[in-house]
């Protein structure tokens, strides 16, 4: 009992007055180390006494300070320390410690032996709590064992740590394992990105905590097993597997096995403290990647070296040669087929909201989520790609040797153009209808109710716009056309011109070698009717203008019914021939003011309106095709006429010779009225021709009933009177000129003809 009673006493004291634990402990010690403190308190439990000491500071021999925390709270397990011979701690905490910089460790001799229950430590570095913890230090070598706990919030379940007596350094051997929750919350990789994650990470570290720099040094194995990612993009990564190893300076090698973009990949991973890279050889459907209709598109299986970078966001980076890979462009320049080499790079600067960035040597170009960017092909645009708002469209850029305008109108481009904000172009050579221009600049501006365009060069100038209906407005100056390539409009099936409604304005145009000085009209187009309207030109040699009763001039076709309108002034000036190539007539002069119509070419069917008409000079040397017009033309034609005269009642002339002519035609419903007289002059004659031309039940114009005066030129055709008097046999009998010119010929200088009949076959009567 007095035993017990000594015991208890001694335990009394020491609880009730914890600064003798502190005196104590400093006798234990010997002077090896030396505690100090500000204060110090304790609870009187029997068993379980608890002892807390604020601002602790541990000495060395040398009075140099080891060590200091501003707290430390320690729990003992009495009786079970004193059976187990060990100090068993029910708790130890060690709040905000301090090893001391520049202090020496001498090896101290001190054995003890812990067992400690609960463990906190907490340094400016990190935070360390265990369920269970071993300690032993024997001879100045410190080795722990630790158990079921967390490092900064990680957990792990053991911990082997070793210091010896002459080291700075604490070893240790940890291994922990993570999910991607786990991940998230402590922020070593950001996740954001992925729309789904599910990792499996077992982590093993291997290293040191140097006392004296306050910090650590390791190495460390992660094994990821059976994880997968989808990225918000729809990107998806799974059966992911990897072994990576990290160095002291915490740089990340691996290798990896994956599936994704419906293949199987293997490769290296690399990482250092900010992003991982996983760097292997994968296969891309290229029409997947990039397709901007005509104006480029990319097809092929193309084998890509390619880095997956893992960091604040996921980006892509792929290279190849794109030998098995065509590119296709409305710009011929662009062009490659399979089995051309072309190195590329392909850059997505983030998965999530991934964009692509396209460079070689042939061109560059961007494109986002949204279809947005530009596309670049040469070298003079890098100031306009600087200045424009990528995320405001789609912008092309072009610096080309030699290019077809053409290419530019196929209207199969809107279903990729609903992005296209601007197309520009320098231009070389350009190609418009067969018509070469030099040193051209082009700019066309995509708005969301209009469209604009300018262009300007040597011979070609002008602007285009275009609105939310479809209305079009052309304004051409100092340009000059010729029309060589104007049937390639029609014959191209690329383009589409059933609806068309545009005006067309020029000044100061050169083509056939005549200057148009102003040009205005209108061309309108639906799926049966072809029409220019309002037509107002003026030019040296062409002139169109409204009517005399100021009707706009306008020339229509209707190509369900073959119908074809035609009114307004028309005048054309050719004694330079600059028609010959557009007509089978060469004329130096015509005028006409008409209003009519008529449907085919072959046969005036129903042919209605009125005709004006002055005409100088027009002749036909040619073969002229068998039709009603031409055949009405051969009835007003003295060759024809006075081919047939010897009792032949058909015109088989195919020859057209007119020196002047002027009349008016009234067509009506069921004839054709010469309601003024036709008055021509050829070489032989001059003729007044009155009457009217009666259709048939078909419409055509048929039936003659013409009279016709014909006043023959006397001194320019003295053997027309032999031939008109005595006929083709005095002639050749040798008729004298003497006999012919005489007092009648005054008289006989004027003859009266009727020409009644068809069309086809014409019936002739001398009146006189």
């Amino acid at each position: 009992m007095s035993l017990i009673f000594v015991i208890s006493a001694a335990y009394f004291f020491l609880v009730s007055k914890p600064e003798n634990i502190v005196n104590i402990a400093n006798k234990i010690l010997n002077g090896e180390f030396l505690i100090q403190y500000k204060n110090i308190d304790s609870d009187l439990r029997i068993f379980s006494p608890k002892i807390i000491i604020n601002d602790l500071l541990i000495l060395d021999d040398q009075k140099q300070g080891i060590l200091k925390l501003d707290e430390i709270t320690i729990a003992i397990k009495l009786i079970e320390s004193i059976l187990n011979n060990y100090i068993f701690l029910d708790l130890l905490s060690l709040k905000k410690i301090e090893f001391l910089t520049n202090t020496k460790f001498e090896n101290s001799s001190a054995s003890l032996k812990f067992k400690i229950k609960d463990l906190f430590i907490e340094t400016d570095k990190f935070l360390f709590s265990s369920n269970s913890a071993h300690v032993l230090s024997l001879n100045g070598n410190q080795s722990f064992y630790i158990k079921d706990g967390f490092i900064n919030n990680i957990p792990y379940s053991e911990i082997s740590i070793f210091k010896e007596s002459d080291s700075n350094h604490y070893f240790y051997l940890a291994s922990l394992k993570l999910d991607e929750n786990l991940i998230e919350k402590e922020e070593f990789v950001d996740l954001n990105q992925f729309s789904f994650k599910k990792i499996n990470l077992d982590f093993f570290t291997k290293g040191y905590f140097d006392f004296v720099q306050q910090k650590f040094f390791s190495i460390e194995k992660y094994l990821i097993t059976d994880s997968k990612l989808i990225t918000d993009s729809r990107l998806e990564l799974s059966n992911i597997n990897a072994m990576l190893f990290t160095s002291l300076n915490k740089e990340l090698n691996g290798i990896f096995s994956l599936k994704t973009l419906d293949q199987k990949i293997n490769g290296v991973l690399k990482s250092n403290n900010e992003e991982i890279s996983l760097n292997t050889d994968i296969f891309l459907e290229m029409g997947d990647i990039f397709s901007y209709g005509e104006y480029l598109s990319l097809n092929g299986l193309e084998n890509f070296n390619t880095i997956l970078t893992i960091g604040d966001r996921v980006s892509l980076e792929l290279n190849s040669n794109l030998e098995n890979t065509s590119i296709k462009s409305i710009v011929s320049e662009i062009n490659k087929d399979k089995n051309e080499t072309l190195e590329t790079k392909i850059y997505i600067d983030n998965l999530t909201n991934p964009s692509y960035f396209i460079k070689n040597l042939k061109f560059e170009t961007f494109l986002n989520s949204e279809g947005n960017g530009y596309f670049s092909f040469g070298q003079s645009f890098k100031n306009d790609i600087e200045s424009i708002d990528i995320n405001d469209g789609f912008f092309v850029f072009l610096e080309l040797d030699k290019f077809n305008a053409l290419s530019l109108l196929n209207q199969n481009q809107s279903e990729y153009d609903s992005n296209l904000k601007l197309i520009k172009l320098k231009i070389n050579e350009l190609n418009l209808l067969n018509n070469i221009y030099i040193d051209q600049n082009f700019e066309i501006n995509f708005n969301e109710n209009e469209s604009k365009a300018s262009f300007n060069g040597n011979n070609l100038n002008g602007t285009f716009r275009m609105d939310s209906t479809g209305f079009a407005r052309i304004d051409v100056f100092d340009t000059k056309f010729e029309f060589k390539g104007i049937n390639s409009f029609e014959s191209n099936e690329s383009f589409d011109f059933k609806n068309i409604n545009l005006r067309f304005v020029g000044r100061n145009i050169q083509t056939f070698d005549n200057v148009f000085q102003n040009v205005d009209f209108y061309f309108l187009r639906n799926n049966s009717v072809s029409t220019i309207d309002d037509i107002k030109i003026s030019s040296v040699n062409l002139n169109v203008e409204p009517s005399n009763q100021n009707d706009k001039a306008y020339i229509s076709y209707n190509s369900k019914s073959d119908l074809y309108k035609i009114r307004g002034s028309y005048e054309l000036i050719n004694e330079k021939n600059l028609f010959d190539n557009l007509i089978n007539y060469d004329f130096d002069y015509l005028y006409s003011d008409l209003n009519i119509q008529w449907i085919g070419t072959d046969q005036l069917k129903n042919l209605e309106g009125r005709v004006k008409f002055k005409i100088k000079d027009l002749e036909s040397n040619r073969s002229l095709p068998d039709s009603a017009l031409l055949n009405t033309l051969k009835i007003f034609n003295l060759n024809a006429l006075i081919s047939n005269l010897n009792n032949e009642a058909n015109f088989n002339s195919s020859k057209l010779t007119i020196t002047r002519a002027e009349g008016d035609i009234y067509i009506g419903k069921n004839r054709a009225l010469l309601d003024i007289p036709i008055k021509l002059e050829t070489a032989e004659a001059k003729m007044i021709w009155k009457g009217e031309i009666l259709k048939n039940d078909k419409g055509l114009l048929d039936q003659l009933d013409l009279s016709l005066d014909m006043r023959l030129k006397v001194s320019e055709n003295i053997p027309w009177y032999a031939a008109i008097f005595g006929g083709i046999p005095a002639l050749a009998g040798g008729f004298v000129i003497e006999n012919i010119i005489d007092e009648r010929l005054d008289n006989a200088s004027t003859f009266k003809f009727n020409v009644i009949g068809s069309i086809n076959e014409p019936e002739i009567l001398r009146l006189d």
